[in-house]
């Protein structure tokens, strides 16, 4: 929820808005301050879906500024906000410039995570292309294919493109055997409550919920 709080508020104080260039050449900022502005827009690019953007500030004139892994405040990367609210676009540009597939935010939850369990399909494919770990945790012990629900559109899709999730869509063996059935359902409405809150973040920063890529009606 803080996460959520400071990336509205950055909103509010424009530095979603700003041109970058405008930023870079201001005389009355800092260096740090210049740094702190330009690593917030990449944050709101990449939190609304501006690729273009995203890529200008990869580019070698703010090589200096920011940070392609960089992560907020409350320690969320550029990568999560892009795969959480379904902009492959700018997950292709920053899996393009380099950045690091694996790098999770404050709760342990990566990108792979964010893109399975929002059912954003085709970012879940193509962080497995490029790299992401489907071995990594999340401060409660699980990972990304243990969200992904048996017979699901998402367990099927990715088994057609030839990467196999264990049990996932095989039924009800699907729960791994360190999990109680209580502590699967606990955590996923733990889950369930966080991709709220992100939605309701969306709303806030006016983002347009028909471009972010989250689709409320369950499988």
């Amino acid at each position: 929820m803080e996460m959520l709080q400071a990336q509205a508020a950055g909103n509010q104080a424009g530095y979603g808005l700003e041109d970058e260039q405008t930023i870079l050449n201001d005389e009355n900022l800092s260096e740090s301050e210049k740094k702190d502005r330009l690593q917030k827009a990449m944050i709101m690019a990449a939190s609304n879906g501006d690729a273009e953007k995203v890529t200008r500030l990869l580019g070698d004139k703010f090589r200096d500024y920011v940070g392609i892994d960089v992560p907020d405040e409350d320690g969320t990367p550029p990568l999560i906000y892009a795969s959480c609210f379904g902009h492959e676009s700018v997950v292709k540009a920053l899996l393009e410039a380099g950045v690091n597939v694996n790098k999770p935010d404050q709760n342990r939850w990566t990108a792979l995570m964010w893109a399975m369990t929002n059912r954003h399909k085709g970012i879940a494919k193509l962080l497995l292309d490029n790299g992401a770990s489907s071995d990594q945790k999340t401060t409660s012990g699980r990972t990304a294919f243990d969200f992904v629900p048996p017979d699901s559109d998402m367990s099927f899709y990715l088994h057609d493109n030839g990467y196999n999730i264990g049990n996932a869509g095989m039924g009800s063996d699907f729960y791994n055997p360190g999990f109680s059935q209580d502590r699967f359902e606990e955590e996923m409405a733990e889950n369930e409550l966080r991709r709220r809150l992100m939605m309701d973040s969306a709303r806030d920063l006016e983002v347009d919920l028909g471009n972010v890529g989250m689709d409320d009606t369950p499988e």
